[in-house]
């Protein structure tokens, strides 16, 4: 973390520890965050106030935010390994992924909070795919956080903001790209809600993510994005779409 005012922070098993030091000065965060930035996303934080995109370097990838707040430019970084782990590696029992890769469709839901391992589980589990069956693979990410390596499968990864325009045209033309498997980054509006749960319906296994604490909080948060008129709509959707709803959460070491 980097705040005007504070000296830098990070997190250790998920307690935030200051550095030893002198604070950050605007002009010292400027220095730090802004080569950080494309021009593009430099120009969206001036416009926006605030910005989401990734950073690559040597074997890490880091994940960014940027923001303004009361005191100035703030950010919040996090790194990821470029090496996407095995998923035996990630620690939910075996007969669950191995049931998720051998399915041809439905939606796989990973939930919880910010920083949980969602998307490095989903990657854990697109990545086995790739391994081993010969299938169109397609992302819609904001941004990007881990690259996948061209194995068996054949994989696209898009950016919003950079590939396409947002999550809801990125879904609609993904949708006539012919994809066996699609990863949508993030579940935000009814729209994309909505897109994402036909693509299930439709013969394909989506993977997605939302930020909710368990399975029954998950399915109630989706049902609240629409007017009470739809509501049935989208249950009988979830109730012919739904594979799994994996709520996960990090012990700490």
């Amino acid at each position: 973390h980097i705040k005007v005012g504070a000296p830098p922070a990070y997190r250790i098993d998920g307690d935030l520890v200051k550095l030893k030091g002198l604070s950050v000065t605007q002009e010292i965060a400027k220095q730090l965050i802004y080569p950080l930035l494309s021009d593009k996303n430099l120009s969206k934080f001036q416009s926006a106030y605030s910005v989401d995109c990734s950073y690559r370097l040597s074997s890490l990838q880091f994940r960014i935010n940027v923001f303004k707040e009361n005191d100035g430019i703030c950010a919040a970084i996090r790194a990821l390994s470029l090496d996407i782990p095995k998923i035996e590696q990630i620690g939910f029992p075996n007969d669950v992924w191995e049931d998720i890769i051998e399915r041809k469709q439905g939606l796989v839901l990973l939930t919880g909070i910010t920083g949980a391992g969602k998307s490095t589980t989903i990657a854990s589990l697109i990545d086995r795919i790739s391994e081993k069956t010969a299938c169109r693979i397609i992302t819609l990410e904001d941004p990007i956080e881990y690259i996948f390596q061209q194995k068996y499968s054949l994989i696209s990864q898009r950016e919003v903001g950079r590939d396409a325009g947002s999550f809801i045209e990125g879904l609609r033309a993904l949708l006539r790209e012919d994809p066996d498997v699609v990863f949508v980054g993030e579940m935000r509006d009814p729209e994309t809600i909505a897109m994402t749960l036909m693509a299930a319906e439709t013969g394909h296994l989506v993977f997605s993510t939302l930020h909710t604490r368990d399975a029954t909080g998950t399915i109630t948060r989706i049902l609240d994005y629409f007017p009470s008129g739809r509501q049935h709509e989208v249950q009988n959707q979830l109730s012919l779409g739904l594979a799994y709803i994996i709520a996960q959460k990090l012990i700490p070491k």
